[in-house]
């Protein structure tokens, strides 16, 4: 199977030395990090490179993801219910700024 290129881009990943970055061993960082911060065709780069499978179980064993990522996710990810995603139920804890 042919890997789609990703490109990290320093807006998303400002605070990280992206050259020193494993795509495959920092996967769940960089997903999360680029549903969360990154522009739509960086989500797409990520969805094209990781697929869908390893998106949609990163996203949803995440310990923590703004509201607004969930809800993207969701629908991008095809993902049927809010509850799927562990965090959800301790978003309580963590309010949207």
């Amino acid at each position: 199977m042919k890997t789609y290129p990703l490109t990290l881009s320093e807006k998303t990943f400002w605070d990280i030395n992206i050259s020193e970055m494993d795509l495959e061993q920092n996967a769940e960082s960089i997903i999360v990090r680029i549903f969360e911060r990154g522009t739509m065709d960086e989500i797409v780069d990520a969805y094209l490179h990781y697929g869908k499978e390893k998106c949609v179980d990163i996203l949803l064993d995440a310990p923590y993801l703004m509201e607004k990522t969930m809800y993207l996710s969701k629908a991008i990810l095809d993902i049927s219910d809010l509850n799927q995603y562990r965090c959800y139920t301790t978003k309580q804890y963590h309010p949207v700024s």
